[in-house]
């Protein structure tokens, strides 16, 4: 063993991020959803998103831009997304919903509360669908695959 691999294993860890930090410059997974039947999805990464003053309003504009200008979500630009919903916090157990979670109608952001005080915290993943297709998802909550 070298001398340089010995010293750097005394090295200090750097600490977590505060709280504030994570806050201040969030990154959060955007899941656009185009089909709840079809489980059909795609990842939309947002950075550095200020949690303390971004509304759920905002972060819907925020994504329906990005969504009208990146050219991987072409096929998505057919559907009028206008609801957001926490999928899932990090460090918190997921649910086995597969495509969204059903019966948690409470995760739903609320467009003029900021997302620190909806419960978003770093690194969530936060479903963007059509709330018209969900319910009638709920109607008939069968998953096809063809």
């Amino acid at each position: 063993m070298s001398s340089d691999s010995s010293a750097s294993a005394g090295t200090p860890v750097p600490p977590m991020m505060t709280s504030q930090m994570n806050s201040e410059s969030a990154i959060l997974t955007i899941r656009v959803i185009r089909s709840i039947t079809f489980r059909n999805s795609r990842n939309l990464i947002l950075r550095n998103i200020n949690l303390k003053t971004t509304t759920g309003r905002d972060l819907l504009e925020m994504s329906l831009a990005a969504i009208a200008t990146e050219s991987a979500f072409r096929p998505f630009r057919t559907i009028t997304f206008d609801t957001l919903k926490i999928y899932h916090t990090a460090h918190m157990s997921k649910k086995g919903d597969l495509i969204i979670n059903t019966g948690s109608e409470h995760l739903v952001l609320d467009p003029h509360m900021s997302l620190w005080d909806s419960g978003v915290r770093n690194e969530s993943e936060i479903s963007l669908y059509n709330k018209a297709m969900y319910l009638e998802y709920l109607a008939d909550p069968r998953q096809l695959w063809e």
